[in-house]
């Protein structure tokens, strides 16, 4: 399993729309093979931060994502327009524990 970890700033005033169009790229990446789970979170002391979490089961998922989908869905969203910055980190996950039902 991999996380791809997204940083995002974006413009004064951008956020919402960031986060509209980033639920477009969630659709369509939970609709691609391997994709288990997408979270967005925004910083509560700044409306300009918004991190991206992505679960994915493992590399070859993500790259055939890369080297598919990624940049028509890019360009569809217009995504470039919503961001000033981005920090990307893809993490190999090496622990995972998930709390068990009572």
């Amino acid at each position: 399993m991999v996380l791809k970890i997204i940083h995002a700033v974006v413009p004064e005033g951008a956020r919402d729309l960031f986060v509209e169009r980033q639920r477009i790229w969630t659709a369509a990446m939970l609709r691609e093979p391997g994709f288990e789970a997408v979270d967005v979170a925004l910083d509560p002391t700044s409306d300009r931060h918004v991190t991206v979490v992505i679960r994915v089961a493992s590399r070859a998922d993500l790259d055939r994502f890369m080297a598919g989908p990624h940049d028509g869905l890019l360009e569809a969203t217009r995504m470039r327009a919503v961001f000033e910055r981005l920090d990307v980190h893809v993490l190999d996950v090496v622990d995972h524990t998930v709390r068990s039902a009572d």
